[in-house]
C-alpha cells in the first residue's frame, strides 16, 4: 500500500475544478503473477483517456507490461508482472482536457511490501548515544566565596599537580575570576527567577506580562487630551501634527500639544465673526442652562451639521454638535449690541442665523455680562507631547543638524540570529524619552518607518506571519519605548549586515512630554510653530494668519504607575468575583477558604531555595484536618496556583492557653450556678450556641486580650467582679503568670478546648470566692484585672 504525501478533496480556482490523484492503492495477484494498482481521483474522471495515463520509474526494471481501464472516479493499472523494488510513478496528462493541478498530477508506488515492519524506506533509529556522567553540583553553592571553596577543592582532586592555591599564585587567581562569573551567573538566575513572580519581579516588562496573564493592563499613563479653536484669514485646512504650544519664557520648556487630524477650517467661523443677537437695551439678557438653540447676529457663519462648537466665559466651556444647517432669517427687532437701537417703522428686519445644536446648555451663559461669552468654531482635537522624528540610514555617516539619529548598539538595540543563520534587529529603544502614552489602552506614540512603509503596532507577534510588518512597543521604568520586531517567522524580520547594523531605513515618530505637566487650563495654547517646509508650511501659510486657543482644559493626563503601585493592583484585579489565580500569600489563603469545611486559612513562604507556600488551614468547627479535606483544599489549589509556584497544606499551628480566673459572685446569688454559668459562657461550647474561647472565634493572628476577657465576665448574670490568677500560654510556665496581651504570630491559632481529658489543648479554670477560695484570696490588682 502507499499513498500520496497529502490527502485532499477537492481543488478548486476562481470556481473552476481541478483534477489530480488523492491516493494510490495496490492489490497483487497471487504467486506474484502481476498487481492492480488504483489511483483516486478527486474528481470525476470525465475527459480522461488511457492514453492520458503515464507509468514511469524503475531503476532496474522498466514498468512491466500494463493496461488502463478509466472509471468514474477511478483509474486501474493492470501489469502482467511486478517491477523491482525502486518506486514508480504515475502521472495524469492534459490530453483529455481536465484541468490538473500540478501537484497531484502524479503520484508514486511500490512494487514491494516485503520489507520489515512493512516500511522500506531507510530508517532513521541510531544507536543511542553514551549517557554523560552528570556533575557533581552543589545547589548550595550561590555566592562568590562559596564558588572559590568548591572551586578550590574541585582542583585538588582532579588535579593534584596543582598544589600554590595561596593569594599571590596565578592558579589563584583564574579560580577567582571563575568564582566571579559563576557569582554573576547566580545573581542572573535568581534574577530571572524572581521575574516569574508579581512579588518579586523588578522589571516592568514582567509585570506588563503578569497582567496581560491576569486579564488586566498595566497602567503606563495617559497624554491629555484638549480641543483647540483657530481663527484664520482665508478658508484652508490646518495640517495634522502641527504642533501648538503654551507662551513660555525663554529658559521654561514650552508644553506642546500637536493636531490629531487634517481639520478644515472656515475663515467665516472665526471667534471674532461669531456673535449672539442681542435685545435694544438688554444688556442683563442669558442664554439659560438647558438651551440647544440661540440666534447668531448676521448671515455670515459657516457652519454645517456635525461641526463643533464651543461656549466659553470666563471659567465656563462647554463643546456642543451642530445639530442641522444653519437657518439665515430676517427677524426685526435684533440688534447687534444691547446699546444700539431699533426702530420697527424705518429699520429693515435684522438679518440672523438660527443655530440648533444637540446638547444642551449645562450652565446660565450672559453674553454681555462682565466676562465676554466667547464662540469658537473650527474646532480640532490635539493630543499633548512633543513631537520628534529620529532616523537611521544606511551608509550615511554624520548626520545634518538638528536630525536625530537612532544609534545601533549593545546599549540601545538587541541582535539575535534568526532562523537562517542571517543576524536580525530584534528589538531598539527610542533614542528619547520619556514617551508619551495616548488612547484607551495607553499605548506609546510611536510610529515605525521601515524604507518607508508604515508598519503596524500589535500586542505581541505571536500571531504575526513571517510577511506582516508588525512590531510591538513597550515603555521600560524610565519611560524609553523598547520596539520589538520579528525573526521572518513570527512577523517579518529586520536584517544587519557585518558590522551589526540595519540594512534598510528606519524613521521614528515619536512624541515627548511628562503627562501630568500637559494637564493645562483653558485658553493657554496660543503659539503655533510653524514647520520650516514643506506641503504643511504651505497649507499654514494659505490660511493668510490664524490665530488659535484651546476652548477646554487638557485633561486625563497622568503618570505610569510605580513598580509598588503594580503589585498591589494586579491582585486587586482579581478581587471581582471569585479568584482565578493565586498570586499574592493572601490569594493562597483566600483560595483555601473556598473549600467547604475550611474555617480560616493563612499562607507564607516556606523559605530555602524553592518556591514553595505553606498554607494553614483551621477547619470549620475546630474539627482536626483530616486527611480527605487536606487533599481537597490542596488539589483547590493546584488549579490556580501560580506555574513554578508550589504548596503544602498543613494544620494551622495552635497555640493553647492557660487560663484560671477568680469570680466574686453578686450577694444572695448562688455561688455554684454562677460558676456553672461563667464556665457555659466561656468553654468553645457548640456551633448553635458558641462561647467565648469557640474555635470560630479566633483567627489566625489575632491576639487575645485579657481585658475582653475580663469585661466579657463581668457581663455575665450574678458577676460583682472578676480577677485572673492565671493567663497565659500553656506552654509558657517560666514567664509572668499574667499577660496583659498575648500574642500570637500570623500563622498562629489561640486554642482553648477546656476538656480535662484532653489538657493538652488549652485548660480553664474559675474559682468563686466563697466556694472555692476565701475571702482573702481576693486582692485588687491593677495589672491583673477589675477587683471588688
Amino acid at each position: 500500500m502507499t499513498g500520496a504525501p497529502l490527502v485532499w478533496d477537492g481543488g478548486r480556482l476562481d470556481g473552476t475544478a481541478w483534477q489530480g490523484i488523492r491516493f494510490l492503492s495496490i492489490a497483487f495477484l497471487p504467486d506474484g503473477a502481476g498487481a492492480t494498482v488504483t489511483a483516486h481521483l478527486n474528481q470525476p474522471a470525465a475527459g480522461l483517456s488511457a492514453d492520458d495515463v503515464v507509468v514511469e520509474g524503475g531503476r532496474r526494471l522498466p514498468p512491466p507490461p500494463h493496461t488502463v481501464t478509466v472509471g468514474s472516479r477511478t483509474v486501474d493499472v493492470e501489469f502482467d508482472g511486478l517491477g523491482d523494488h525502486s518506486p514508480y510513478t504515475i502521472a495524469l496528462t492534459d490530453g483529455g482536457g481536465a484541468r490538473l493541478h500540478p501537484f497531484f498530477a502524479a503520484a508514486q508506488f511500490r512494487f514491494t511490501i516485503d520489507c520489515p515492519c512493512g516500511d522500506c524506506r531507510e530508517s532513521p533509529i541510531t544507536a543511542t548515544s553514551a549517557p554523560m556522567r552528570p556533575p557533581a553540583v552543589d545547589l548550595l553553592s550561590k555566592d562568590y566565596h562559596q564558588f572559590v571553596a568548591l572551586l578550590s577543592d574541585w582542583v585538588t582532586v582532579t588535579n593534584p599537580s596543582m598544589t600554590d592555591l595561596s593569594s599571590a599564585a596565578f592558579e589563584r587567581v583564574l579560580l577567582e575570576l571563575l568564582a566571579w562569573a559563576g557569582d554573576m551567573t547566580s545573581y542572573y538566575q535568581d534574577r530571572v527567577a524572581g521575574e516569574a513572580f508579581v512579588d518579586t519581579a523588578r522589571q516592568r516588562f514582567s509585570l506588563r506580562q503578569h497582567a496581560a496573564l491576569l486579564g488586566t493592563r498595566l497602567d503606563d499613563g495617559r497624554a491629555p487630551v484638549t480641543v483647540l479653536s483657530f481663527s484664520p484669514a482665508q478658508t484652508g485646512f490646518v495640517p495634522a501634527g502641527l504642533p501648538v504650544r503654551m507662551r513660555t519664557a525663554p529658559d521654561e520648556v514650552p508644553v506642546t500639544f500637536t493636531v490629531t487630524a487634517r481639520t478644515r477650517v472656515v475663515a467665516e467661523n472665526a471667534t471674532d465673526r461669531l456673535r449672539v443677537a442681542a435685545f435694544p437695551g438688554a444688556q442683563d439678557a442669558l442664554v439659560p442652562r438647558g438651551a440647544r438653540e440661540v440666534l447668531l447676529w448676521g448671515h455670515d457663519a459657516q457652519l454645517r451639521d456635525g461641526d463643533r462648537l464651543a461656549f466659553v466665559q470666563g471659567t465656563f466651556a462647554q463643546v456642543v454638535t451642530v445639530s442641522e444647517a444653519p437657518q439665515r432669517i430676517l427677524e426685526p427687532g435684533w440688534v447687534a449690541r444691547p446699546e444700539d437701537s431699533f426702530d420697527p417703522d424705518t429699520d429693515a428686519p435684522a438679518a440672523v442665523t438660527r443655530l440648533r445644536w444637540a446638547e444642551p446648555l449645562v450652565q446660565a451663559l450672559r453674553p454681555w455680562g462682565p466676562e465676554r461669552l466667547a464662540l469658537h468654531a473650527n474646532c480640532a482635537d490635539a493630543r499633548f507631547g512633543t513631537p520628534r522624528r529620529a532616523t537611521f540610514s544606511p551608509g550615511v555617516g554624520r548626520l545634518p543638524p538638528g536630525e536625530i539619529g537612532i544609534p545601533i548598539s549593545g546599549h540601545t538595540s538587541i541582535a539575535a540570529r534568526g532562523p537562517a543563520g542571517s543576524r536580525l534587529l530584534r528589538a531598539l529603544r527610542v533614542p528619547e524619552w520619556p514617551v508619551v502614552h495616548d488612547g484607551e489602552d495607553g499605548s506609546p506614540a510611536v510610529d515605525v518607518l521601515v524604507n518607508d512603509e508604515v508598519w503596524t503596532r500589535v500586542e505581541h507577534l505571536h500571531r504575526s506571519r513571517s510577511y506582516d510588518l508588525h512590531y510591538t512597543a513597550a515603555a521600560d521604568e524610565e519611560g524609553a519605548v523598547w520596539l520589538r520586531f520579528g525573526d521572518g517567522v513570527d512577523g517579518h524580520e529586520i536584517t544587519l549586515d557585518d558590522a551589526g547594523q540595519p540594512t534598510v531605513r528606519i524613521e521614528l515618530r515619536y512624541r515627548l512630554g511628562d503627562p501630568l505637566v500637559g494637564n493645562v487650563g483653558i485658553g493657554t495654547l496660543v503659539d503655533i510653530v510653524a514647520p520650516g517646509s514643506g506641503a504643511d508650511r504651505s497649507a499654514l501659510d494659505a490660511l493668510g494668519g490664524v490665530t488659535v486657543t484651546n476652548v477646554l482644559p487638557a485633561t486625563a493626563g497622568r503618570a505610569p504607575a510605580t513598580q509598588d503601585r503594580i503589585r498591589q493592583d494586579l491582585p486587586a484585579s482579581l478581587r471581582h468575583g471569585p479568584l482565578q489565580r493565586a498570586v499574592a500569600l493572601a490569594d493562597y489563603a483566600a483560595v483555601a477558604a473556598q473549600v467547604p469545611g475550611v474555617g480560616r486559612a493563612a499562607a507564607r513562604e516556606a523559605g530555602g531555595p524553592f518556591n514553595t507556600v505553606l498554607v494553614l488551614v483551621d477547619p470549620a468547627g475546630g474539627a482536626v484536618l483530616d486527611e480527605e479535606l487536606r487533599l481537597r483544599v490542596s488539589a483547590h489549589l493546584d488549579a490556580l496556583r501560580m506555574a513554578g509556584r508550589e504548596h503544602v497544606v498543613l494544620s494551622a499551628e495552635y497555640v493553647p492557653l492557660e487560663v484560671e480566673l477568680l469570680v466574686c459572685a453578686q450577694p444572695g446569688t448562688d455561688q455554684q450556678r454562677v460558676r456553672d454559668r461563667v464556665l457555659a459562657e466561656l468553654r468553645p461550647g457548640s456551633a448553635g450556641h458558641p462561647g467565648w474561647f469557640h474555635p470560630d472565634r479566633l483567627s489566625f493572628g489575632d491576639a487575645v486580650r485579657l481585658g475582653d476577657l475580663l469585661a466579657f465576665v463581668q457581663s455575665v448574670p450574678g458577676v460583682r467582679s472578676v480577677k485572673a490568677t492565671t493567663f497565659r500560654r500553656l506552654a509558657d510556665r517560666t514567664g509572668p503568670a499574667v499577660l496583659n496581651v498575648i500574642g500570637l504570630g500570623l500563622t498562629k491559632v489561640a486554642r482553648l478546648d477546656a476538656d480535662p481529658d484532653l489538657p493538652e489543648n488549652g485548660t480553664l479554670e474559675v474559682r468563686v470566692v466563697g466556694l472555692d477560695a476565701d475571702g482573702t484570696a481576693f486582692v485588687i490588682d491593677e495589672n491583673a484585672g477589675v477587683g471588688s
